[in-house]
């Protein structure tokens, strides 16, 4: 059965057969293609900025995290983790105040596709959960992306039975310390998310 993450399905919406057929390729071989662009490569500045809320905003935290950073014997991964400590400390998103929750991860499936989804960030905030995608990559992220992904998030915690408000979603792009939310949730994109969902069931066994 096809499996793939909320964020690399909002990626391929819209995209020719070809570059869909590369997006779920990663996805069912995740070991292949470039880690760059995979969260778990970022897992260790996460950890950090997780630690950073647990101690009530403790910045020591985040020192101690790029100590062990700095151990990496990989320079890229190195410098990309470094990046993101240093972006974070200057978001605003490091001034609030965030009751850190245990990880988040949840998986639905929806017309025989699989579909995951982890936010980077879940937590209490002003005593309502507020779930937080990170943007790590080292370019900007495009607003149409941001939106269109916070409303496949939003249409897939609904369907699954996890239903939380369009307030309660917040996309944070590391690489601008720019902050995307939505309002209301588009009936083109979950149009064609629904349609993209038939190609992907088309596209698996193929890969």
């Amino acid at each position: 059965m096809p499996s793939l993450t909320i964020r690399s399905f909002a990626e391929l919406l819209n995209l020719p057969a070809h570059a869909q057929a590369r997006i779920l390729a990663e996805q069912k071989y995740p070991k292949q293609g470039p880690q760059s662009f995979k969260t778990p490569y970022y897992q260790q500045a996460l950890v950090g900025i997780r630690a950073f809320y647990k101690a009530g905003n403790d910045v020591e935290q985040l020192t101690r995290a790029a100590a062990k950073i700095e151990a990496f014997t990989q320079e890229t991964k190195r410098d990309n983790n470094l990046r993101i400590l240093s972006s974070f400390k200057q978001d605003e998103l490091a001034s609030r105040k965030l009751k850190i929750a245990p990880a988040k991860h949840l998986s639905f499936t929806v017309d025989d596709v699989v579909l995951r989804f982890s936010p980077d960030l879940n937590g209490q905030e002003y005593g309502a959960e507020q779930l937080f995608l990170l943007h790590y990559r080292s370019k900007p992220l495009e607003p149409e992306m941001a939106r269109t992904t916070l409303e496949l998030v939003h249409w897939a915690l609904e369907i699954s039975g996890s239903p939380v408000s369009t307030k309660q979603l917040e996309y944070i792009d590391l690489f601008t310390n720019k902050p995307y939310a939505i309002t209301k949730r588009r009936s083109s994109t979950i149009a064609v998310a629904e349609q993209n969902l038939k190609i992907i069931q088309t596209l698996w066994p193929t890969l």
